[in-house]
């Protein structure tokens, strides 16, 4: 089927636009660091351009959608581009704590989250120095740390590739380091994300929710991953 006609200021992008199969498959490219390669308000202003163009496109083929969903879908990835924007504004590690994570809670709502890198020295992976959000999670995280050769789940910041992990709940209360750590704060539910760039491990993000907060959701996920291969680039 013939695609939509592409505005002259997207002609760079034209094939993506003709071989449109879905809206998942096509945001996947404006997501992905490939496109904000250059980290420039350039780049910003053209996906927000794309937004645009694909949400009124959306209502003018399907009217009976109504104008809700179309809102809401632009307001998510305004939040988005906002959250890569702080991200890339980060030039220490302490600034992803302070600008980054707080921002993050508005596209993936949590209870708690932390960022922690790889010890730099040792033959052996080890992850330090965590940036937490609440700050008082920080106590978890630094009993986490007494407890990693525990851990299960330390695979994850061996692998040479990034790496999303959700835990099953019962493998989960049945953990020491849930017992240990996690279980003071009410935790139910968590993300596990090994940041990984070029094959080296680099570190690990991590969001946390309680019972009441409900669990993450699949497209949660989806979006967690696609901010996470920005992370990637950020801490190498």
């Amino acid at each position: 089927r013939k695609g939509p006609c592409v505005p002259s200021s997207h002609k760079g992008t034209g094939r993506l636009w003709l071989h449109y199969k879905g809206r998942r498959s096509i945001l996947k490219f404006f997501l992905s660091p490939s496109f904000y390669g250059k980290k420039s308000i350039n780049s910003y202003f053209e996906v927000w351009c794309f937004l645009l163009f694909h949400i009124k496109l959306k209502k003018a083929n399907h009217p009976e959608k109504g104008a809700g969903v179309s809102l809401l879908e632009k307001n998510q990835f305004l939040i988005f581009n906002h959250v890569l924007s702080e991200l890339y504004r980060c030039r220490t590690y302490q600034d992803l704590g302070d600008a980054f994570l707080p921002m993050l809670r508005m596209l993936i709502p949590y209870r708690y989250a932390s960022i922690m890198r790889r010890a730099e020295a040792g033959p052996s992976i080890h992850l330090v120095a965590p940036l937490c959000v609440p700050a008082a999670f920080v106590e978890a995280e630094r009993r986490y740390m007494r407890f990693a050769a525990d851990d299960y789940t330390a695979w994850l910041s061996c692998c040479r590739e990034a790496t999303l992990f959700r835990e099953g709940e019962q493998q989960r209360l049945r953990s020491t380091i849930y017992q240990e750590c996690y279980q003071p704060f009410e935790v139910y539910d968590s993300l596990q994300y090994g940041i990984v760039c070029n094959g080296q491990p680099l570190g690990a993000l991590s969001l946390f929710r309680c019972r009441e907060d409900g669990p993450f959701s699949d497209h949660e996920l989806f979006l967690l991953r696609s901010v996470g291969t920005h992370l990637n680039q950020q801490m190498a």
